[in-house]
């Protein structure tokens, strides 16, 4: 305190404006003491605080740190959840499409059930039916005398057994065994023969590894040493010609009158009575006879006038209509 004079603390009191110059330096003393134990204090005070602010500052520049890591997130996160709703969105749509598709799957599984069901029903009814066949086929074998049963194909075949029936494909089996049915037919029908039908019948549709040609506009099938086989000829209409009509002649009467000459005899009965210019004699008829006078000559011209109209005539006698086939291979 020694060092400081009561001038200078009660200037720096009174420049401080807390303390005038009259107090005395005692009380001027403490006060200044008061003072800086105070402003100590509260330089102290204003340090901590200094600190705590920093501190806070420090803690609030890491919360917005934070913050703005945690915004950073949450948009990251909201436009996370934007796409997540998006793909909801689709797999909604999706959804719908396929109940949609279920439901159309289930209508038509339902069709098919109904169907399956009808089917089901019309097995049965050919199953029944089909029993009932088997049992009429075996009441039936049981009526026949001597039958022990239905034949087997190789039965069938070989023809040995007389005690079995067959069914009619292996009656076919059996037969084509023997002679096949190309060969009979071809044997009844070789390469050239002719066949008619009264019905539009086709033979390349019966017999399909044979060829046959339809023959057209033929009337008749003409025979013997003097044609050719395969010649062809005829017309179904004829015009004749003069040399083809015969040999006749033609007659003609002259009805003018003209001058010529008259002749005759006039005979009677003598017992006839006379009732006209005759002549008689002692009252009996007698005959006369005489010529008229030559008058003059003359003549008559006769025409023959041309008839017929010169069109054909029908060269065909009744016919009836049917379709002509010749096998060519």
């Amino acid at each position: 305190m020694s060092d400081i004079s009561r001038n200078e603390i009660c200037l720096d009191v009174e420049l401080e404006g807390a303390i005038p110059m009259s107090v005395p330096p005692a009380d001027a003393y403490i006060l200044y003491v008061e003072r800086a134990e105070n402003a100590a204090a509260s330089a102290e005070s204003s340090a901590t605080a200094a600190v705590a602010s920093a501190s806070a500052a420090k803690t609030s520049e890491t919360n917005a740190a934070n913050s703005a890591k945690g915004a950073e997130s949450s948009a990251t996160a909201a436009a996370a959840s934007a796409s997540a709703a998006k793909t909801s969105e689709t797999n909604a749509a999706n959804s719908a499409k396929e109940a949609e598709s279920s439901k159309t799957a289930a209508a038509a599984s339902a069709s098919a059930a109904k169907t399956s069901e009808t089917n089901a029903a019309n097995s049965a009814k050919e199953a029944e039916s089909s029993a009932n066949k088997a049992k009429d086929i075996a009441d039936n074998l049981e009526g026949l005398d001597g039958i022990a049963g239905i034949a087997t194909t190789e039965e069938a075949v070989a023809g040995e057994s007389d005690d079995k029936i067959m069914t009619p494909s292996k009656v076919k089996k059996a037969i084509e065994a023997q002679v096949p049915i190309k060969e009979i037919v071809n044997s009844i029908y070789p390469v050239g023969q002719i066949v008619e039908y009264a019905s539009d019948i086709n033979p390349n549709d019966l017999y399909s590894w044979q060829t046959w040609k339809q023959i057209k506009d033929v009337f008749t099938l003409a025979a013997g040493d003097k044609y050719t086989i395969g010649d062809t000829g005829g017309a179904a209409t004829v015009t004749l010609t003069i040399d083809q009509i015969p040999a006749h002649g033609h007659t003609a009467t002259a009805s003018n009158d003209g001058e010529h000459i008259h002749s005759g005899v006039a005979k009677r009965n003598v017992n006839w009575q006379a009732k006209s210019d005759w002549t008689s004699d002692s009252g009996n008829l007698v005959a006369s006879e005489g010529n008229t006078d030559n008058a003059g000559g003359h003549s008559h011209k006769i025409e023959i006038q041309n008839t017929g109209g010169d069109a054909a005539h029908n060269n065909m006698p009744p016919y009836l209509v049917t379709i002509k086939w010749k096998r060519t291979s």
